[in-house]
């Protein structure tokens, strides 16, 4: 997204950037980077940075909860409640759009905590475009 001439999301994120596209916390992330799934770059500076390509790509391979494939600014993973702000409907709903595989959802397993689920934001965009006459 350009907006005024300002690209969004930028090429490289600090650790607070990736963790709102990821729908995580900080520590989320860096739990992320002790796994090996996301790699910090060195620009210089005094804060941590990660490339948006390795975030995304990171999205990209999650594995789908089901073999039903169930959803920047807006994060490239979104919680049941990020996906019913987007579709202005309720958490109830989304979790209905999902059991009926309109949805797919994404398991995230870190280490110590119990496994949650996200929607990728491109499975939510199709879905939508779905509905389009």
């Amino acid at each position: 997204m350009n907006v005024y001439g300002i690209t969004w999301p930028p090429e490289l994120l600090t650790k607070e950037e990736a963790a709102r596209i990821l729908s995580t916390s900080v520590r989320g992330v860096a739990e992320l980077v002790a796994r090996g799934h996301l790699t910090r770059v060195d620009d210089g500076g005094k804060r941590t940075k990660f490339r948006l390509s390795d975030v995304r790509a990171y999205v990209r391979n999650l594995p789908p909860r089901s073999d039903v494939d169930p959803p920047v600014d807006p994060p490239e993973l979104l919680t049941r409640e990020g996906a019913a702000y987007m579709l202005s409907i309720s958490t109830r709903l989304v979790g209905d759009l999902i059991r009926a595989g309109h949805l797919r959802v994404v398991v995230i397993n870190l280490d110590g905590k119990p496994p949650t689920t996200r929607i990728r934001l491109v499975d939510l965009r199709a879905y939508v475009a779905a509905l389009a006459p």
